[in-house]
């Protein structure tokens, strides 16, 4: 009797160990956890569930201080705790609001997630707008940058043929001005020859002039002499 008596009593016990797992997976193994083992039941700071084992190895691999998996909250191994108190009844209701909050919380920040991608896809639907219309302006401003480089080369080639041109007409009215420019030379040359050939003749008859002034004078004396030795008045001097 005392036999089936305890084995019935280890039954309800194991029953109501499993009881107390039940509804309660780990998020790490998906598997449930248990109120005795190495898999007990536990609960972080932020008040999420997990088997010990498991979270005790996801902190081995964060390192000292690793996040919870749900919500990032910072915890240490010190901060994790053991659930001994029956899951049934007023901790079950708080566990499961805690779940509850958490769960609305992660759908709370999807949304907002969600919400920012449709934003950046909004603008980056706008900025892929904006980027074709400058790709078209550049594109554009190569066209005319295009059309005034070949304008200018064109410009260049008419400015150097003008400048043939002018070199060559410059030269021909050079040719023109130095043949006027050594026909004028030769011209003062022989003007300036026929000056020192009539400046050496007015020379010359200066000295003819003075040669007869001064005859003059010795035959006008020489007549006053006569004149005066024969008693006649004195003629009047040659005028210059």
């Amino acid at each position: 009797m005392r036999s089936s008596a305890g084995k019935t009593g280890e039954r309800a016990v194991t029953e109501r160990n499993r009881g107390d797992a039940d509804g309660l997976i780990c998020p790490i193994c998906m598997e449930a956890s248990a109120t005795y083992g190495d898999h007990h039941v536990c609960f972080l700071p932020c008040g999420h569930t997990y088997g010990f084992s498991c979270i005790q190895k996801w902190l081995q691999q964060c390192g000292s201080s690793g996040k919870c998996p749900q919500c990032k909250r910072s915890y240490r191994l010190k901060d994790v705790k053991k659930l001994f108190a029956s899951i049934h009844g007023e901790s079950q209701k708080r566990i499961q609001s805690l779940e509850a909050k958490c769960i609305y919380l992660e759908k709370k920040r999807i949304q907002s997630l969600e919400a920012k991608c449709i934003y950046l896809e909004k603008k980056n639907s706008v900025l892929s707008k904006e980027e074709a219309k400058w790709r078209e302006r550049e594109a554009e401003w190569k066209r005319r940058e295009a059309k005034l480089q070949q304008e200018i080369r064109q410009r260049k080639e008419s400015c150097l043929e003008f400048s043939a041109g002018l070199t060559s007409h410059v030269a021909l009215q050079i040719t023109d001005m130095t043949s006027v420019i050594e026909t004028a030379r030769r011209v003062i040359e022989t003007a300036r020859r026929d000056q020192e050939s009539a400046m050496g003749m007015i020379e010359k008859n200066h000295r003819l002039i003075e040669t007869i002034r001064l005859e003059g004078m010795h035959k006008w004396s020489a007549a006053r002499i006569a004149l005066f030795y024969i008693g006649f008045p004195p003629p009047l001097p040659p005028s210059k």
